[in-house]
């Protein structure tokens, strides 16, 4: 860290613009081979799931068209993540995570207006990904053009040793968390649409893009106050920082709640106004997911408290929980469906991590285990449960 415990500037203050320059060269060369790595594996598995999917569906090479669109939207990001890293590297955290919100927000509501007037799913597809490469161009002339016009001058791509030697391990943790984070429900949703019954796929696979992006727009207001957290955490500031995160903590839980009953109360109707050709998932099966996608939120959000001190913890048992979770789906989801999926997303998460990066976190935040849960979840999960048997009660079928 550049800050020193006790609140002073480690150096000279200055960035070193020699290094910045390797990094941001050696981050482009990632990002290439990310791109590639990830377009080439979520084609492989998406085609697997499809292939059920359009095997009686009249108008296949429809889906198939939409699915090549949405392999390209997704993997062009990951080519050009090296802006992202920069931006986040200088402390724009907070303006960037706005964006991104923003951005997610103006896509759902784009792709619910191509339902409205009717458009096919290879139109919905094109504008979802739309929104996805302008965030690109956003990215790009916010770094070269507001932030660091120095930017512009430096090599896209490059490498560099030292900066590779850096870079290595927290690369491989990194991707082991975030396949533990979204590879292994996106793994398990694959063995769903491959085993499920198609119009309950459908649903699932409406119901789920909906509440990644409840999850996104209601981590921002955490997310984006790490820079923060983390000058509190290298001043010593624990008070500070324990105020702060919990508090953050337990306004993102409550935004994902209030949203998470309002989508799973009104969610039916807005698809039936709209006209929509993929029904709306069960009220009671919608916010079990959305309970699963809390509880998977949560423990993040607890994992992020050492990661606010650039430490990756538990990321073998993440990894390992990622694998059982896809083994689980292999084992329940052509039994039991949509339930057995709920399970493996649940159950290897809860018993492989369970209360160690509570543990951790809470002897950082130098607080009690109870006194934490209190003040971050406590209030959201009693109006979670309270507002979820109101709605299986009145608005379940």
């Amino acid at each position: 860290s550049p800050i020193t415990k006790g609140g002073g500037i480690r150096g000279s203050g200055k960035p070193n613009w020699h290094i910045i320059q390797n990094l941001y060269a050696t981050a482009g060369a990632f990002g290439i081979i990310l791109g590639l790595l990830t377009g080439i594996t979520a084609f492989a598995l998406g085609a697997f799931a499809l292939e059920n999917l359009t095997q009686d569906y009249p108008n296949s090479a429809d889906i198939w068209t939409a699915f090549v669109v949405m392999i390209v939207g997704q993997s062009i990001p990951v080519f050009f993540i090296k802006y992202q890293i920069a931006l986040k590297g200088m402390n724009y955290v907070a303006l960037t995570n706005r964006w991104n919100a923003l951005f997610s927000l103006l896509s759902t509501g784009a792709a619910f207006a191509v339902l409205i007037l009717g458009g096919s799913i290879i139109a919905l597809a094109i504008v979802v990904q739309f929104f996805l490469l302008v965030g690109i161009l956003r990215f790009y002339f916010m770094l070269n053009f507001v932030v660091e016009p120095k930017f512009r001058e430096m090599p896209s791509v490059g490498y560099s040793s030292q900066v590779a030697r850096w870079c290595w391990t927290p690369l491989w943790r990194g991707i082991g968390v975030s396949f533990s984070n979204r590879g292994a429900l996106q793994l398990s949703s694959i063995v769903f649409a491959r085993f499920g019954e198609p119009s309950l796929v459908a649903s699932f696979m409406v119901s789920l893009k909906i509440i990644e992006g409840l999850k996104q727009v209601s981590g921002a207001p955490l997310d984006s106050h790490i820079p923060r957290l983390s000058r509190m955490l290298a001043e010593g500031n624990i008070v500070g920082l324990r105020k702060n995160f919990q508090g953050k903590t337990r306004l993102a839980q409550s935004i994902f709640v209030a949203g998470a009953l309002v989508l799973g109360a009104c969610g039916g109707y807005v698809f039936f106004i709209i006209g929509s050709n993929a029904d709306f998932l069960d009220p009671v099966l919608f916010l079990g997911l959305a309970l699963a996608m809390m509880l998977h939120l949560y423990l993040n959000q607890t994992l992020l408290i050492s990661m606010i001190g650039n430490n990756v913890i538990c990321f073998e048992r993440e990894f390992a929980a990622a694998c059982l979770s896809v083994a689980l789906s292999i084992v329940l989801i052509p039994r039991y469906e949509i339930l057995g999926l709920l399970i493996a997303i649940i159950l290897p998460r809860l018993t492989m991590l369970h209360l160690v990066p509570l543990r951790i976190g809470v002897e950082m935040l130098e607080t009690t285990t109870m006194r934490y849960l209190q003040k971050t979840i406590a209030i959201p999960a009693a109006f979670f449960i309270f507002g979820a048997i109101i709605v299986a009660m009145f608005v379940s079928s």
